[in-house]
């Protein structure tokens, strides 16, 4: 054998020594994206007040590490209402507080559990606290 040809294939030999080294410990699911966020997505919620059954929608989205709320009331569906929102991936817990205007700032806690969100909505100006529950809309998958 020639000195050209074992010295051509002795480096061919470490090229593919080295990116096996590369390539070790990387599989496919590390370029994956990153799961979505278990609350990403639009909800119908329905509010249980003594004047009756109030509902609307609300979508979640991420924004870097921050989960993002916009809320559209029944009341006024023109007027959305966007706020930041505070999710316990271990309790599945959603914290948020808005303004309604009308009715004044709202604290909301809510949990996830198997794909529903149900808690309560206290009314500061009102000091009364009020049934919630959410379902993800018919054309939003589940994440």
């Amino acid at each position: 054998m020639s000195s050209s040809f074992l010295r051509l294939s002795g480096a061919f030999g470490i090229a593919l020594l080295i990116a096996g080294c590369a390539s070790f410990g990387s599989t496919a699911t590390d370029d994956a994206a990153p799961a979505p966020h278990p609350l990403a997505g639009a909800w119908e919620y329905a509010v249980d007040t003594p004047q009756g059954v109030y509902t609307g929608s609300v979508t979640f989205r991420t924004e870097g590490d921050s989960l993002i709320g916009s809320l559209i009331m029944e009341m006024a569906p023109d007027d959305p209402i966007e706020f930041g929102a505070d999710y316990d991936s271990e309790t599945g817990e959603v914290n948020f507080t808005f303004d309604s205007g009308e009715y004044g700032i709202m604290d909301v806690t809510l949990t996830l559990a198997e794909g529903v969100l149900t808690g309560q909505q206290f009314l500061q100006d009102y000091n009364m606290h009020l049934d919630v529950s959410a379902s993800r809309k018919e054309d939003t998958p589940s994440q």
